[in-house]
């Protein structure tokens, strides 16, 4: 496993941009064997953004964490095509940290019996 990262000291919103199209052209330079599900989620290489600081609210009544978090949502959804390309986490020094979490979805089209634990499921959650 590699750990490569970017630095900054400010964080700005306009950071975020070169900070996905960066995680882009790393994990899509990586040849990935489609082996198990886990594979397909997880790059060998973590790449993340760390920051002493943020300037991403000239508001007060705005939380730069929320300002942050939406920012990811908004990349991603506008640079990711799969889940293996995400950045894996983003630190900011004084504010905190969020880190990417990829689960795979068995549902339905796969499980025959989806019904079945589906209602046992909720009937165990309500003890």
């Amino acid at each position: 496993m590699l750990l490569l990262r970017s630095n900054k000291l400010t964080l700005r919103k306009q950071d975020f941009s070169k900070f996905f199209e960066n995680s882009l052209i790393i994990k899509r330079k990586i040849k990935y064997k489609k082996t198990f599900p886990y594979r397909e989620l997880h790059s060998p290489i973590i790449y993340g953004l760390l920051a002493h600081t943020s300037d991403v609210t000239k508001s007060k009544k705005i939380l730069p964490q929320e300002v942050i978090s939406e920012e990811i949502k908004e990349k991603d959804l506008n640079y990711i095509q799969h889940p293996i390309e995400m950045p894996d986490l983003v630190c900011v020094a004084d504010l905190g940290s969020w880190s990417v979490i990829k689960i795979s979805y068995i549902g339905p089209s796969v499980v025959p019996s989806w019904e079945k634990i589906a209602h046992e499921t909720k009937k165990l959650s309500q003890i």
